[in-house]
C-alpha cells in the first residue's frame, strides 16, 4: 500500500522504501516567522527592562528571558543566550539559573554596574529553535544612568570609613606572630583578611551597622616594589635590600584597595608606608651555618623512637622545620604545623612530586618496607636491610632570595651564590632497618661506632647498588605500531627512577610533548586517546609486560625494557601485541612466554592503580585489563591520589567486569592464588564485622550491668 502526501505542489510518496520513514524536512522560513512573532512579543523592552522606568534611564538590574514558549507557556520552544557590549557595566549573570533542573528555565541577570558617568550598552540577544538550529537576533540600546554625587558620595563615605580601619598595626610579622614594626620589617607580612579589617568597637564607632558584611567586599593590596615585596593572596613576601648599615634600608608603600563586590565600579584606597630593613652578609652567613647543622643532623630527627640509625626497629618520625635550641649548640625539630617559626630551615618540596604523587617531602628507596612520606615501617624484614631517605631542605626566609633572582642580570653575585646554598639542597639519609629477632640486647649495648664498622661494607655494598647508573631502553609505537622514537639506550637515571622519569626524558629530547593528568598520558604530538575509538590511548610495557601501575609508581631497577604504544583496543592489547612490540626491538622472551602461560601478568594500561606494586615488572600484576579511556572525572580521581582502599576497590570491580577468572584466548587472566586470596580477604572482612559487632554488644551489656548496680546502691 502506498500513500501520496501533497503540500505546496510537492507530492511525496509513501512508503518508497523498505524502512517506512517518511522524513518531512522543516520549513526554516516559518520556523524564523515564529521566532520572529514571539520574539516581539515576549522580548519587548518592556519585559526586560524589569522594574525600571525605561531602557533609556536604568539603574538597576535587568531580567532577560532565557526561553520562549508557545501554547500558553507550556511548551518551550526557543533557547534564548544574550551578549553585552560592556560587562563592566552591565554583565550577564547566570546567578537565577543555578539549581536544580527547573532552573533551566529561569532568566538571566542583566546586572547593573553604575558610576559617575553614563554608559550605553548593547544588548543582543540570540534567539535559536534546538529542533532546526534556526537563530534570529535582537539588539537593544541601554543606556546606565549615573550616580547621582548624594548616592556615590554616600556609598564611598561608607566604603572609606571601613577602610579607614585598615591601619598597620593590623599587619603581622608571620615568622614572630606579632605586631608587625612597619619601621623595620625583615620577615614576611601576614595581611589582613577582610573579616578581621572591622573590629566590634570600630563598627559601633563608624556607625556602620550591627555586623560587618565583608562578604560583600573585596580588599587587594599592591605593593609599589616587586623587588622588595610580593603579593599573593594575604601574605607579602619580603625581600630585603643587601646592605651593611640603615642607610639600605628601603620604603615601600602599599596601597589597599577595597571594591563593592555588588558593584566593582565603587572602590576606594589607601596607602601603608613600610621600611624594608636590610641584609647583612652576617644574617646570611648565620643562615648557612644553621643549614649545614639541618644536613647534618637530617638523619637523627627521623629516627622517633629508634635509638640511631643502625637500630630501625619501629616507624620513623617526619619534621616540618629545624630550628636551633636555645643556646645555639644544637637543633630542634618542630613536627607540628602550628609550631611552625618561619625562621628556619624546612624540608621542602621534592622536584617532581605534583606528577608522582606518592611522597612530597620524604622518598624512600624502598617504600614497601618504608613508606613514602610518613615513614611507616610497614614490615619487620627477614635480614638487615638498608633504605635510603631522600630530601630537600630550603631556608624559609633566604631560599626563595634564589628563586626570585637567579636569572637578574645586576644581582649581587656573590650572595646568589650564597642563597642558591639555602634553596632546595638535597640531603640524604642511610637507615637499617633490622631483621627479625636480631635486635638482641647485646645489640643495644653496641654503640653506634661499633654498630657502623660492623655494617660497614653492608652499608658501601647498598650505595654502589642504589646510587649506581642503571641503563634501560626505550622506545615510542604510534599508530598500527609506527616507530616514533626508535629502541635506545637510556642511562642517566640512578636505581629507583621511574618509567614516568624515563618517558619524559626522552619526549623532551626528542622535541615532542605531550598531555597528561599526574604521569596519565592522554596525548603524545596530538595523538589522543579515544581518537581512533572509544578503547584506544597509550599503554606501557616493561621487558614485554603490560604493567598495571601508573608510569610514576613503576620504579626501575636496571637494564629493563620499556615501550610506550599507541593502540585502538585496549581490550585487545594482549600477547599477540606484545609479539609485534617485539618485532619492533621491545620485547623480551621470558617474559612474553610467562605471560602466555597464564603465570605472573596480564594486559593492563598505564591507567593502574596507582598502589599497585611497582618494585619491577616481574612481580605478578592483578590480572586486569582495566579501561585506559576512562572519562575525565575518573583520571582526576585517580590523579588526586585516592587512598589504596579504594583504589583497590575500583581495580576489584574492573576486573570483575573486565576480565575472566582463568586463563582465555587473549592471553589476560587471574590465577587460582589469586581467587583463593581474593576469597580469603572476603572472608576476613566478614570475620572482623562479626567480631566487632559482637563486642560492641558485649560492651553495651556490660554498661547496661553498671548502671543498673549504681541506681541499685542508690535505692538501698
Amino acid at each position: 500500500m502506498f500513500f501520496n502526501l501533497t503540500f505546496e505542489g510537492k507530492t511525496v510518496t509513501y512508503p518508497e522504501t523498505d524502512n517506512y520513514a517518511l522524513l518531512i524536512p522543516w520549513n526554516t522560513d516559518s520556523v524564523k516567522t515564529a521566532l520572529e512573532t514571539s520574539a516581539k512579543e515576549q522580548l519587548d523592552a518592556n519585559v526586560i527592562k524589569d522594574g525600571n522606568e525605561s531602557l533609556d534611564n536604568v539603574t538597576s538590574n535587568l531580567t532577560l528571558p532565557s526561553n520562549l514558549n508557545r501554547y500558553g507557556g507550556k511548551y518551550k520552544y526557543a533557547t534564548v543566550t544574550w551578549q553585552s557590549s560592556d560587562p563592566s557595566h552591565l554583565e550577564i549573570s547566570d546567578d537565577l539559573r543555578k539549581g536544580g533542573a527547573d532552573a533551566f528555565y529561569n532568566p538571566y541577570l542583566g546586572k547593573v554596574y553604575r558610576d559617575k558617568q553614563e554608559h550605553t550598552v548593547v544588548l543582543t540577544a540570540l534567539i535559536t529553535n534546538p529542533s532546526t538550529d534556526v537563530s534570529i537576533t535582537r539588539t537593544y540600546t541601554v543606556t546606565i544612568a549615573p550616580l547621582s554625587d548624594s548616592e556615590l558620595n554616600q556609598s564611598l563615605d561608607k566604603m572609606n570609613a571601613v577602610l579607614s580601619c585598615y591601619t598597620a598595626d593590623k599587619l603581622t610579622d608571620m615568622a614572630s606572630k606579632k605586631k608587625l614594626d612597619t619601621s623595620a620589617v625583615d620577615n614576611d607580612i601576614q595581611l589582613v583578611i577582610p573579616k578581621n579589617v572591622v573590629t566590634k568597637s570600630e563598627l559601633s564607632a563608624i556607625n556602620y551597622g550591627e555586623y560587618w558584611d565583608y562578604w560583600n567586599y573585596k580588599f587587594s593590596v599592591t605593593s609599589s616594589d616587586t623587588d622588595l615585596i610580593e603579593i599573593n593572596s594575604f601574605r607579602g613576601y619580603v625581600y630585603r635590600p643587601l646592605g651593611e648599615s640603615s642607610s639600605a634600608d628601603k620604603k615601600v608603600t602599599l596601597t589597599v584597595r577595597m571594591t563593592s563586590k555588588e558593584n566593582p565600579n565603587l572602590y576606594v584606597t589607601k596607602n601603608i608606608d613600610v621600611t624594608v630593613k636590610h641584609l647583612t652578609r652576617e644574617e646570611i652567613n648565620a643562615q648557612l651555618a644553621l643549614m649545614d647543622k639541618a644536613k647534618e643532623n637530617y638523619a637523627s630527627g627521623l629516627l622517633g623512637d629508634n635509638s640511631d640509625i643502625y637500630s630501625v626497629i619501629d616507624s620513623l618520625s617526619p619534621y616540618r622545620e629545624i630550628v636551633w635550641n636555645s643556646d645555639k649548640s644544637s637543633v630542634d625539630f618542630v613536627r607540628n604545623h602550628s609550631d611552625i617559626q618561619g625562621t628556619g630551615i624546612k624540608v621542602d618540596e621534592l622536584p617532581g612530586w605534583e606528577s608522582q604523587e606518592d611522597w612530597r617531602l620524604f622518598h624512600t628507596s624502598n617504600k614497601d618496607l618504608l613508606s613514602n612520606e610518613t615513614l611507616i615501617l610497614n614490615e619487620t624484614p627477614n635480614d638487615d636491610t638498608f633504605v635510603k631517605i631522600n630530601s630537600v631542605l630550603s631556608d624559609e626566609s633566604l631560599g626563595k632570595y634564589y628563586n626570585k633572582f637567579k636569572d637578574a642580570k645586576n644581582f649581587d653575585k656573590e650572595a646568589l651564590a650564597k642563597f642558591k646554598q639555602l634553596y632546595k639542597q638535597p640531603v640524604s639519609a642511610y637507615l637499617l632497618v633490622l631483621g627479625k629477632n636480631n635486635y638482641t640486647d647485646d645489640y643495644a649495648e653496641m654503640s653506634v661506632e661499633t654498630k657502623a664498622q660492623l655494617f660497614s661494607s653492608k652499608l658501601a655494598s647498598f650505595k654502589l647498588e642504589n646510587d649506581k647508573p642503571i641503563s634501560v631502553t626505550f622506545s615510542l609505537l604510534g599508530l598500527d605500531g609506527k616507530t616514533l622514537i626508535s629502541k635506545v639506550n637510556v642511562d642517566s637515571f640512578t636505581k629507583g627512577a621511574t618509567v614516568f622519569d624515563v618517558f619524559k626524558k626522552m619526549i623532551a629530547d626528542n622535541n615532542m610533548y605531550f598531555s597528561a593528568v599526574g604521569s596519565y598520558v592522554s596525548s603524545i604530538n596530538n595523538l589522543s586517546e579515544k581518537q581512533y575509538g572509544p578503547n584506544s590511548g597509550w599503554m606501557y610495557s616493561v621487558d614485554g609486560v603490560f604493567v598495571n601501575s601508573y608510569m610514576n609508581a613503576q620504579e626501575l631497577n636496571g637494564n629493563e625494557n620499556i615501550v610506550v604504544m599507541y593502540v585502538r583496543d585496549y581490550t585487545k592489547a594482549n600477547t599477540s601485541m606484545l609479539d609485534d612490540s617485539k618485532n619492533n626491538g621491545s620485547g623480551n622472551g621470558s617474559n612474553s612466554d610467562s605471560s602466555n602461560s597464564g603465570g605472573n601478568s596480564s594486559a593492563s594500561n598505564q591507567n593502574g592503580n596507582s598502589s599497585s606494586s611497582s618494585k619491577s615488572s616481574s612481580k605478578k600484576a592483578s590480572g586486569q585489563n582495566k579501561s585506559k579511556t576512562t572519562d575525565s572525572k575518573d583520571k582526576s580521581e585517580n590523579t588526586d591520589n585516592k587512598s589504596d582502599s579504594s583504589n583497590d576497590s575500583k581495580d576489584a570491580e574492573d576486573s570483575n567486569d573486565a576480565s575472566p577468572k582463568s586463563a582465555s584466548a587473549d592471553g589476560s587472566v587471574i590465577s587460582a592464588q589469586e581467587e583463593n586470596a581474593q576469597t580469603q580477604s572476603k572472608n576476613n572482612t566478614k570475620n572482623v564485622i562479626i567480631i566487632t559487632v559482637c563486642a560492641v554488644i558485649v560492651l553495651l551489656l556490660v554498661l547496661a550491668l553498671i548502671l543498673y548496680a549504681r541506681k541499685k546502691r542508690k535505692q538501698d
